[in-house]
């Protein structure tokens, strides 16, 4: 609850103070310890300089206040996998979109009726009022025309922002043999079972230590500590743990170090391609295809009800072995939509102004 006072009085004094151009934003769950979450919030920022976020509440009867006694001409939803999403995120865009006249959807994604109720035809009508639709990837963009909204872009997911330009520092000092892994485990919405999942890591792991490998843990989220732990100890991996929440420029500064990349977590896998290190996605949901589709990684992708720790590893030995073409061609095919998504961003950012 005190948390929760001091955003909300942060969000009065930041509309009350600022005097420049303001963005009503809905972003996700940051504040809560999610290193994802936290980067799409930072990125969000970075994409759109030329303007102040705002954090309009996430409580429905708090927005309706909000967008009375707060008016703003300009919002952005640009979180994570939003549409189609929690129900909430429909409602908070309903609502902040009644007041709101220049509405910009910036690098979100589309939840998969797979996984979630199917409310995209109450999003469409929602979305084809927007001044501009870009979302994470190829799927999202799919479900969206399907359903009927008019006009969607792919802009690729919003952390690509902390990918540097320049190949050589950000890929230089690499370990030879350091494998980077992240495990996580979502209310129970993902394909395969937790033990299973589990104990092809413990093998992935096992793996690389026998050849004399370093595994390298990095958990995002306080919710994946205990069973990191448990899958490390198990695996006689423990020696390197590293805990990040809330800061997206450490984590890359740790990740580069790595030969390959392993990870369950979207923004754990985000975060390692953005120091061009060769990363094995293990798609939980249709939203890590989503993002390994939109910068043409679609060959580097694990289902984890199909994960096979003997064939996961020796894609990792190959890998390894021609690593920096790997790290190159990742860098070039991220390259060009991160030129495309920079780009949209300032001419919407500009035109915010004007």
């Amino acid at each position: 609850m005190l948390n929760r006072m001091k955003k909300y009085g942060r969000f009065f004094l930041d509309y009350v103070n600022i005097c420049g151009p303001k963005i009503g934003y809905i972003g996700g769950v940051y504040g809560t310890g999610n290193l994802g979450d936290e980067a799409l919030r930072q990125s969000a920022a970075a994409l759109f300089p030329q303007c102040t976020l705002l954090e309009f509440p996430r409580k429905k009867n708090l927005a309706k206040l909000a967008k009375l006694i707060f008016p703003v001409s300009n919002g952005l939803l640009s979180g994570g996998t939003l549409i189609n999403q929690r129900a909430l995120w429909l409602e908070l865009t309903s609502i902040y979109m009644s007041a709101i006249r220049n509405f910009i959807v910036f690098g979100t994604g589309v939840g998969h009726p797979c996984f979630w109720p199917d409310r995209r035809k109450e999003w469409a009508g929602l979305l084809n009022q927007c001044r501009f639709v870009g979302v994470r990837g190829p799927l999202s963009a799919e479900l969206l025309r399907d359903a009927g909204v008019k006009s969607v872009e792919v802009v690729g997911d919003p952390v690509l922002v902390f990918a540097s330009d320049d190949f050589r520092t950000a890929s230089q000092g690499y370990r030879h043999k350091l494998l980077g892994m992240n495990v996580g485990w979502d209310r129970w919405k993902q394909w395969g079972t937790e033990e299973k999942i589990y104990a092809r890591a413990v093998k992935l792991a096992s793996y690389a230590r026998e050849a004399g490998w370093k595994v390298r843990w990095f958990i995002v989220s306080p919710a994946d500590v205990e069973i990191t732990i448990e899958i490390a100890s198990a695996s006689g991996t423990l020696d390197e743990i590293c805990r990040i929440y809330t800061d997206a420029v450490r984590y890359i500064d740790l990740v580069k170090s790595c030969s390959v990349f392993v990870g369950t977590r979207l923004h754990s896998v985000v975060l390692a391609t953005c120091s061009y290190v060769p990363s094995l996605a293990l798609e939980y949901r249709p939203k890590c295809r989503d993002y390994m589709l939109s910068i043409d990684q679609g060959d580097f992708l694990i289902r984890t009800d199909m994960f096979d720790a003997g064939e996961a590893w020796n894609r990792i030995l190959e890998i390894h072995d021609n690593r920096e073409y790997f790290s190159k061609a990742l860098y070039s095919s991220m390259k060009p939509l991160r030129e495309l998504q920079i780009r949209k961003a300032q001419r919407l950012g500009d035109s915010i102004l004007m």
